[in-house]
């Protein structure tokens, strides 16, 4: 194999622009009720953040949550994808049915995002797909932003709590 690996000869991507390595993270703690998110806290930590695997999602493209750090110009340097933070879907098992996904609106709650502390980091969005209301989670409609928290001035030192 040459350098040039398993890609044809001019076909190699273009490598995507990584994060710069930190052993410094945010942690970012978010109460939610309903669809009003609000950060609550904000935690400097001695901790590595590891990179997200693949492309990142696209707003109005693509279904599911995710967290982005923005720079000041309001571009994505960073992204967390999230796992159903504001607890919208339960797995159901019906007898008659089987199992299957009911989608609801959002409850009340928190949620920690850990992310880099990136010295460009501006701003926090949060994305999420609408609850469809009643039934399955089929249907999904694309993410939308729920929520854009200024990080500039957030957090302590580590090693301190806040």
């Amino acid at each position: 194999m040459d350098e040039e690996g398993w890609y044809e000869q001019g076909q190699r991507p273009e490598p995507r622009p990584s994060i710069p390595a930190t052993r410094h993270a945010l942690r970012l703690t978010f109460q939610f009720d309903g669809d009003n998110v609000e950060l609550i806290d904000t935690e400097r930590l001695e901790k590595l953040v590891p990179p997200m695997i693949g492309d990142p999602p696209d707003e109005g493209k693509h279904v599911g949550e995710w967290l982005q750090v923005r720079d000041g110009d309001d571009r994505p340097i960073f992204t967390r994808l999230l796992n159903d933070p504001l607890r919208t879907r339960v797995e159901v098992h019906d007898p008659e049915e089987g199992p299957h996904i009911v989608v609801g609106p959002p409850d009340r709650g928190t949620f920690d995002v850990l992310v880099p502390d990136l010295p460009d980091a501006a701003y926090a969005v949060l994305f999420a797909s609408p609850a469809p209301g009643k039934g399955r989670g089929r249907g999904l409609r694309p993410a939308e932003p729920l929520g854009r928290f200024d990080l500039r001035g957030q957090g302590s030192d580590p090693g301190t709590a806040s």
